[in-house]
């Protein structure tokens, strides 16, 4: 289990600093699991598209990624 940034830049494998962890701690903290889930889901199916998934054109997927990661920061 993580519960401070030292344990997650552990986890993590990260060396130095663990600014990057404690950062990414508090935002899932202050986004909770349910939108971290979608986002985390979000990022996957767009780099599945980007990668042939879809005959849509890069550009245009990326802001559709865009949009969508707006409207869960509400």
């Amino acid at each position: 289990a993580v519960h401070d940034e030292k344990s997650a830049a552990a986890r993590w494998g990260m060396k130095g600093s663990t600014l990057p962890a404690k950062k990414a701690l508090a935002l899932s903290r202050r986004m909770g699991s349910d939108r971290l889930h979608s986002t985390i889901s979000l990022l996957a199916k767009a780099d599945l598209d980007l990668r042939g998934g879809s005959a849509i054109e890069a550009e245009v997927l990326m802001e559709i990624l865009v949009a969508r990661l707006a409207r869960l920061s509400r």
